[in-house]
């Protein structure tokens, strides 16, 4: 059957969706059913960041119902749509394992929504040196998604986009490697700093806030509130594209 035919049938071609997701569940996605302790210590750090985080991730849903009212069928359209829904879902997701302190699995998924809203406007395009849908849609399942930065440096004049913004975008890139990776950073996340026993003699084993690491969770939420408001541009950009596309 494939993706698409998998789609179709469970009638996401028009995507009408009726209910929309409250505030408080984007909430409860990110807190989880569990206030834990970890979480319980972030809310008290970060409570207004959080806050405006969530705002940001609820418009950004109620934009993304609206550019499902455009697929009218159109199996491309539901793929864009798909990837712009997957980045909503991993940026949230990223703030979810933030507040539990699961630093790498939080940038796992940071990067994974960098690379979901990218692709999103790939697909889009069809003026690009390379046809990025189109290699795309020939082979879901060996096509290989993390070369959408391949993609975008090949295309930049194509997709009008100023040489500093790529370079931007290439920094958070290099920066979420550490993360995803088994690196000396991912590593070094397994430490517990707060403690007073020698540096690095006590490890933690699941999750832990660590006021020593205040520093570094309040960049990395930035980070995510930053990102959070360029999903409605984003959409913003792809409803226009959707009035010509097939």
């Amino acid at each position: 059957m494939g993706f698409w035919g998998f789609w179709m049938g469970l009638g996401c071609e028009n995507m009408d969706i009726k209910i929309s997701f409250e505030k408080y569940d984007f909430a409860n996605v990110i807190y989880g059913t569990e206030d834990t302790e970890c979480i319980s210590l972030f809310r008290s750090h970060y409570q207004k960041q959080i806050d405006s985080f969530i705002k940001n991730i609820h418009s950004s849903y109620l934009r993304y119902l609206d550019l499902s009212k455009l697929i009218n069928g159109s199996e491309r359209k539901s793929h864009i749509t798909l990837f712009v829904f997957a980045s909503i879902n991993n940026i949230a997701l990223a703030c979810k394992f933030l507040l539990s302190s699961l630093l790498p699995a939080s940038g796992h998924h940071s990067r994974m929504f960098v690379e979901a809203i990218l692709s999103s406007m790939l697909m889009s395009k069809d003026n690009l040196d390379q046809k990025y849908y189109k290699d795309y849609a020939s082979d879901f399942n060996s096509f290989k998604s993390h070369k959408v930065f391949r993609y975008i440096e090949n295309n930049l004049m194509m997709l009008k986009m100023p040489k500093d913004s790529w370079e931007n975008i290439k920094k958070i890139k290099d920066h979420y490697n550490h993360f995803c990776h088994a690196s000396a950073f991912s590593l070094a996340t397994n430490y517990l700093l707060e403690k007073k026993e020698e540096p690095g003699s006590v490890l933690i084993l699941g999750s832990a806030f660590d006021s020593r690491k205040l520093a570094l969770y309040t960049k990395e939420l930035d980070r995510l509130i930053s990102a959070s408001t360029l999903i409605n541009s984003v959409i913003d950009y792809l409803i226009l594209e959707f009035k010509t596309l097939k």
